[in-house]
């Protein structure tokens, strides 16, 4: 069983993660392999970069078949680029820092994108 990085021990997280770019960092925090939403194929459904310092969500897009984002304790200001993740139902972006509209509406709004007519 693939465990989240959000499970292992904060200290070696932290030092296992310097000098990583957002690229990497998210590549290491895939987990939880299981049947996409269409039911059609094995993917990874969860991201778990909590505490990873991350400033961008770029990286992320990439990974259409992403449920679950737990981004939390990193440093980022805005959720921008999310939307297009149409899967996606459950965001934890508590504890960064984000601005404006983006700490308003945090997952709601990301997620929201996705389910418009």
């Amino acid at each position: 069983m693939h465990h989240c990085v959000g499970e292992l021990d904060a200290m070696t997280q932290e030092e296992d993660r310097r000098g990583e770019s957002p690229e990497e960092a998210v590549t290491r925090g895939l987990c939880d392999i299981g049947r996409t939403a269409d039911g059609l194929k094995q993917s990874f459904l969860t991201l778990d970069v909590r505490g990873f310092g991350l400033n961008t969500v770029t990286p992320v897009s990439k990974y259409q078949h992403l449920q679950r984002l737990k981004l939390a304790r990193n440093r980022l200001t805005t959720l921008k680029g999310l939307g297009s993740l149409t899967n996606v139902v459950y965001v934890d972006a508590s504890e960064n820092e984000l601005t404006g509209e983006s700490r308003k509406r945090r997952a709601e709004r990301c997620v929201g994108e996705n389910h418009r007519p």
